[in-house]
Protein backbone atom coordinates (compact mmCIF):
# COMPACT_ATOMS: atom_id res chain seq x y z
CA UNK A 1 0.00 0.00 0.00
CA UNK A 2 1.52 3.23 -1.22
CA UNK A 3 0.52 5.17 2.02
CA UNK A 4 2.34 2.74 4.45
CA UNK A 5 5.54 3.22 2.08
CA UNK A 6 5.35 6.95 2.66
CA UNK A 7 4.81 6.63 6.23
CA UNK A 8 7.73 4.13 6.53
CA UNK A 9 9.59 6.13 4.40
CA UNK A 10 9.16 9.24 6.55
CA UNK A 11 9.45 6.98 9.71
CA UNK A 12 12.83 6.04 8.16
CA UNK A 13 13.79 9.54 7.48
CA UNK A 14 12.99 10.91 11.21
CA UNK A 15 15.08 8.03 12.16
CA UNK A 16 18.27 9.07 10.41
CA UNK A 17 17.51 12.96 11.53
CA UNK A 18 17.60 11.52 15.25
CA UNK A 19 20.75 9.46 14.91
CA UNK A 20 22.57 12.53 12.77
CA UNK A 21 22.23 14.62 15.49
CA UNK A 22 23.82 11.86 18.05
CA UNK A 23 21.26 12.53 20.43
CA UNK A 24 21.53 16.38 20.40
CA UNK A 25 17.93 18.49 20.29
CA UNK A 26 19.05 22.11 19.04
CA UNK A 27 16.29 24.89 19.54
CA UNK A 28 15.02 25.75 16.47
CA UNK A 29 12.60 28.16 14.84
CA UNK A 30 11.27 28.84 11.53
CA UNK A 31 10.35 32.32 10.17
CA UNK A 32 8.90 34.04 7.29
CA UNK A 33 10.57 37.20 6.72
CA UNK A 34 9.34 40.14 4.47
CA UNK A 35 8.92 43.68 4.02
CA UNK A 36 5.49 43.67 5.19
CA UNK A 37 5.65 41.50 8.64
CA UNK A 38 7.66 38.74 10.36
CA UNK A 39 6.19 35.64 10.93
CA UNK A 40 6.60 32.56 13.63
CA UNK A 41 4.88 29.29 13.17
CA UNK A 42 3.94 28.10 16.91
CA UNK A 43 4.50 24.98 18.43
CA UNK A 44 1.06 23.32 17.37
CA UNK A 45 2.37 23.58 13.95
CA UNK A 46 2.61 21.26 11.07
CA UNK A 47 6.42 22.13 11.05
CA UNK A 48 7.15 22.56 14.51
CA UNK A 49 5.57 19.47 15.45
CA UNK A 50 7.83 17.41 12.64
CA UNK A 51 10.77 19.26 13.92
CA UNK A 52 10.56 18.17 17.29
CA UNK A 53 9.43 14.64 16.35
CA UNK A 54 13.03 14.70 14.28
CA UNK A 55 14.25 15.48 17.99
CA UNK A 56 14.10 19.36 17.87
CA UNK A 57 13.56 21.61 20.26
CA UNK A 58 10.82 24.21 19.13
CA UNK A 59 11.94 27.37 20.17
CA UNK A 60 8.93 29.29 20.10
CA UNK A 61 5.74 28.37 22.25
CA UNK A 62 3.73 31.82 21.32
CA UNK A 63 0.16 31.86 20.70
CA UNK A 64 -1.20 31.88 16.87
CA UNK A 65 -2.39 35.15 15.44
CA UNK A 66 -4.76 35.83 13.26
CA UNK A 67 -4.03 35.89 9.42
CA UNK A 68 -5.52 36.17 6.18
CA UNK A 69 -4.76 32.75 5.65
CA UNK A 70 -4.86 29.15 7.88
CA UNK A 71 -1.55 29.68 8.71
CA UNK A 72 -0.22 28.51 12.55
CA UNK A 73 1.57 31.62 12.74
CA UNK A 74 2.32 33.98 15.19
CA UNK A 75 3.50 38.01 14.38
CA UNK A 76 7.15 38.61 15.72
CA UNK A 77 9.92 41.01 15.83
CA UNK A 78 13.38 40.70 14.67
CA UNK A 79 14.40 41.61 18.49
CA UNK A 80 11.72 38.12 19.55
CA UNK A 81 13.48 35.98 17.34
CA UNK A 82 16.92 37.21 18.89
CA UNK A 83 15.44 36.66 22.36
CA UNK A 84 14.65 33.25 21.72
CA UNK A 85 17.88 32.79 20.40
CA UNK A 86 17.69 29.52 18.12
CA UNK A 87 20.59 27.44 17.54
CA UNK A 88 19.48 27.00 14.16
CA UNK A 89 16.78 29.22 12.12
CA UNK A 90 15.18 28.48 8.98
CA UNK A 91 13.84 31.28 7.16
CA UNK A 92 11.98 31.50 4.31
CA UNK A 93 11.55 35.02 2.17
CA UNK A 94 14.12 37.68 2.38
CA UNK A 95 16.26 35.61 4.51
CA UNK A 96 19.12 37.85 3.83
CA UNK A 97 17.80 40.97 5.25
CA UNK A 98 16.69 38.86 8.35
CA UNK A 99 20.69 37.18 8.89
CA UNK A 100 21.89 40.47 8.47
CA UNK A 101 19.83 42.73 10.92
CA UNK A 102 22.41 43.97 13.75
CA UNK A 103 19.64 42.41 16.55
CA UNK A 104 19.94 39.03 15.05
CA UNK A 105 23.80 39.09 14.53
CA UNK A 106 24.11 40.46 18.02
CA UNK A 107 22.13 36.42 19.41
CA UNK A 108 24.72 34.45 21.22
CA UNK A 109 23.10 31.44 20.36
CA UNK A 110 22.15 31.24 16.69
CA UNK A 111 24.51 29.02 15.62
CA UNK A 112 23.43 28.81 11.97
CA UNK A 113 21.15 30.31 9.62
CA UNK A 114 19.49 28.26 6.72
CA UNK A 115 17.46 29.71 4.18
CA UNK A 116 14.65 27.37 3.15
CA UNK A 117 12.60 26.84 0.02
CA UNK A 118 9.03 28.87 0.94
CA UNK A 119 7.06 26.54 -0.96
CA UNK A 120 8.49 23.11 0.92
CA UNK A 121 8.71 24.86 4.43
CA UNK A 122 5.18 26.71 4.51
CA UNK A 123 3.40 25.65 2.15
CA UNK A 124 3.34 21.59 1.47
CA UNK A 125 1.97 19.57 3.97
CA UNK A 126 2.33 16.09 4.41
CA UNK A 127 4.94 13.62 4.71
CA UNK A 128 6.77 13.94 1.41
CA UNK A 129 7.08 17.89 2.26
CA UNK A 130 8.08 16.91 5.75
CA UNK A 131 10.75 14.31 4.05
CA UNK A 132 11.90 16.93 1.79
CA UNK A 133 13.20 19.32 4.96
CA UNK A 134 14.56 16.39 6.89
CA UNK A 135 16.61 15.90 3.69
CA UNK A 136 17.46 19.42 4.55
CA UNK A 137 18.53 19.16 8.25
CA UNK A 138 20.56 15.94 7.42
CA UNK A 139 22.34 17.90 4.68
CA UNK A 140 23.26 20.70 7.49
CA UNK A 141 26.86 21.35 8.75
CA UNK A 142 26.83 20.61 12.35
CA UNK A 143 28.47 23.17 14.77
Amino acid sequence: DQATTVRKGFEDKVAQVKQSWNGQSPRVALVGYFTSEVTIWVKTSFYATMLEAAGFTYAHSGPKDVTEGKADVGHVTVDKIAQLNPEYLFCYGDSKALFDNPLLAAAPGVKQKVSVDRDTWSRDRGPLAATAMLDQIIALPRR
